[in-house]
């Protein structure tokens, strides 16, 4: 089992890691490896490992939501990276790194999800095929929010020839795609309501849910240029929002901080979907992440963390000081340039550094703590990677798009006032502060809720790669980077450009306006 399980992947990795979309080739295994039931169970577990690879949610992801945000700044340690300072200036082209490690990736994943659909028997496992639905929409939400229209590619059963020349599809053609496989696992059932064991941290039937809401509110929000009929779409998504409300089992921890704790991941009730990054579930491979030493401030001693990608000070000072989010979510003390000084010996895996407080007549910047509370050993392979995983979805989101999708219908209605207030309870811990105290206000008007609510989504969902597709899909991206003082914004940057790799080898890909 273990040796076929190895081999089926190492056969995957050679063919799907060194191709870009226009030559996904053959796969080596063949159709009659996912014709058997078990087999094809294994081969799902590729389309996973491409989205924690390291140019993926590993990291790439995360910069291309946060540092062209208002949320962080790139603010160089010990050594710049221009694709960084390009990223955070909006001063990239389609040439930029970033673009060219994200797209390929996504294509590979979603090309062994369509071998799969390709190759299904029906009376195999049933949730091998939503899998494969689940990760291949996951895969075009995530490039159409990014770039826009992008190739459609819905079967590996074409001429190769076909990649060659595809040409790009609408917005409204992707998320029909996207609707199209959510909506059937949904309808057919095709996921289950939990994974245990080995299984552990798989897409289940309520993150199909939760990502149908997702996609949804956003076709339906003014500023993503869906220009099909949205009638319904805030409906649906409040409507797969409160299924997951009501049905999942699924609730906000009570403590802000230990969303993030390892050794609390599988019993987690706020977790919906998440990216391993230490091995512990069957679907990461055992892929490092950077998600916590993202955000660390630098230690020269042993690079405890990268630390230059660093919240805006107008993020920090937007909380209020009562609200338990702001101890948990920065890092309070401050350092000189940035840069940690280690006081303690050489570099061992395990050893743990004192800080020094921010000394006031250098740089002093808050750093981000979301992710601090349980890194995880510093792994052998790099001093710099860590075990925390990556929140896709979690239940506080589902909360947030229930309230905005039932607002945009309805108004603040009670039940939309109450899933903010579930959220800000535990922000000001009502155990310490007066019950009440913080809760939306009564008589507000829907305008001032809609506000209300996107403040809430930034405070509570910050560096969670959330805040750069809520400013995009909300139409206030411009006035709101220009304002944080990121002034070379302009309306083109809306959408990412294609990568020029793909342009070079595709003569039908059109690239994006102003690139």
């Amino acid at each position: 089992m273990k040796n076929k399980f190895i081999i089926l992947l190492a056969s995957l990795a050679i063919f799907f890691s060194c191709v870009d979309l226009d030559t996904l080739p053959e796969d080596s295994y063949g159709s009659n490896v996912l014709q058997d039931p078990e087999s094809a169970g294994m081969v799902i577990n590729a389309a996973y490992s491409y989205l924690t690879d390291y140019n993926y949610y590993g990291r790439a992801f995360i910069h291309l939501n946060d540092i062209v945000s208002d949320d962080s700044d790139y603010v160089p340690g010990h050594s710049i990276f221009p694709h960084r300072v390009e990223l955070d200036e909006f001063t990239y082209n389609p040439s930029h790194i970033k673009f060219g490690e994200i797209y390929p990736r996504a294509y590979r994943s979603i090309a062994v999800c369509n071998r799969i659909l390709d190759n299904w028997i029906e009376g195999h496992d049933p949730s091998v095929k939503g899998q494969a639905l689940f990760l291949r929409s996951l895969n075009y939400f995530n490039l159409v929010r990014l770039f826009g229209g992008v190739p459609l590619i819905t079967s590996m059963d074409v001429p190769v020839d076909y990649f060659f020349n595809i040409e790009r599809a609408t917005i409204d053609d992707v998320y029909a795609v996207i609707f199209s496989d959510l909506e059937t696992i949904v309808n057919d059932n095709l996921l289950p309501g939990k994974w245990s064991g080995a299984n552990a941290g798989r897409a289940d039937l309520w993150a199909a849910h939760t990502l149908l809401s997702k996609a949804y509110l956003t076709a339906a929000s003014e500023g993503t240029q869906y220009t099909g009929d949205k009638s319904g779409f805030w409906q649906k998504a409040a409507s797969h929002a409160k299924i997951v409300m009501d049905q999942s089992g699924r609730r906000l921890e009570p403590d802000y901080k230990t969303i993030w704790l390892r050794g609390n991941l599988y019993t987690n009730t706020e977790v919906i979907f998440a990216l391993g990054a230490n091995g512990v579930n069957v679907v990461d491979g055992g892929v490092p992440g950077r998600y916590y030493r993202s955000y660390e401030p630098l230690d020269p001693g042993f690079n405890e963390g990268w630390g230059n990608n660093v919240p805006q000070w107008n993020l920090y000072n937007s909380f209020n000081d009562k609200d338990y989010r702001k101890e948990v979510g920065f890092l309070t003390y401050f350092v000189a340039k940035d840069t940690l000084v280690r006081t303690t010996g050489t570099f061992n895996p395990g050893d743990t550094v004192t800080y020094h407080h921010w000394i006031p007549s250098h740089i002093r910047r808050p750093h981000l703590r979301k992710f601090y509370y349980d890194p995880g050993p510093v792994s052998n392979y790099s001093a710099n990677v860590d075990g925390v995983h990556f929140m896709v979805l979690r239940f506080a989101d589902v909360l947030l798009m229930f309230a905005e999708a039932e607002n945009e219908i309805n108004g603040p209605t009670n039940s939309a006032t109450e899933a903010i207030n579930m959220i800000r309870r535990r922000a000001f811990k009502e155990n310490i502060y007066a019950a009440g105290s913080q809760e939306v206000p009564a008589g507000i008007s829907q305008t001032e809720f809609r506000q209300l609510i996107r403040t809430e989504r930034r405070k509570e969902l910050h560096h969670e790669a959330q805040r750069w597709f809520d400013l995009v899909r909300w139409n206030i991206y411009i006035q709101t980077m220009q304002a944080a003082g990121k002034t070379n914004v302009s309306e083109h940057h809306r959408y990412f450009p294609l990568p020029q790799v793909e342009l070079d080898r595709n003569p039908n890909l059109r690239q994006n306006d102003g690139y």
